[in-house]
């Protein structure tokens, strides 16, 4: 998305012995980043006050911070290197195991049953490891999980980076009634019952 505005000033504020006024007419460029969420303002002059003004410009559109602000931040926050790959795979991993929720299909009350965010019974749901060293899983709604995802939120019980690795599918996740859990049963054994 990108918009074009003019503006005009004095290139520099007159003095009261100076009756000469300079006056500089400059076009500006917004442009909206989605993948940054922020605001990048380009102006056709070499003139400190239209730098100063489209600086003010992104801080007002981006929340306070210029472009370059927001660009540095997004640098740090994700770094080169595969990030949107994983990303990418994450998403297409909790999709491949969402499924719908049926409660008569499960051998446990409601409660065991409830997304660990929402404290509710998910339509569509998705199990979750509790932790990568443990075959404890819960059920998320899926809407909240693609969102703790998207937002790079930590798991909401371990407080690790969600990975594939926390992703079950619904056929190697049973309750165990003796345990009262959900519990993964995996091609990998090297895990504990927290």
């Amino acid at each position: 998305m990108k918009g074009r505005f003019c503006g005009s000033w004095p290139e520099r504020l007159p003095t009261t012995t100076d009756l000469n006024w300079l006056w500089v007419t400059v076009e500006y460029e917004v442009s909206y980043i989605p993948w940054l969420d922020g605001f990048s303002i380009s102006y056709s002059s070499l003139s400190r006050s239209a730098e100063r003004v489209a600086s003010q410009l992104e801080m007002q559109l981006t929340g306070g911070r210029t472009f370059s602000q927001v660009r540095v931040d997004n640098l740090i926050a994700n770094p080169p290197g595969g990030s949107w790959l994983h990303h990418n795979e994450l998403q297409e991993k909790v999709s491949s195991c969402a499924f719908t929720v049926n409660k008569n299909e499960f051998p446990c009350q409601d409660e065991y049953l409830e997304c660990p965010v929402t404290l509710c019974v998910p339509d569509k749901g998705v199990f979750v490891k509790i932790s990568l060293d443990s075959n404890v899983c819960c059920l998320f709604d899926y809407d909240t999980l693609n969102q703790l995802v998207t937002q790079d939120e930590p798991h909401p019980i371990s407080r690790k980076v969600i990975t594939e690795r926390f992703i079950v599918p619904r056929d190697e996740c049973h309750f165990d009634t003796e345990q009262s859990k959900f519990v993964w049963h995996g091609p990998e054994e090297n895990y504990t019952y927290l």
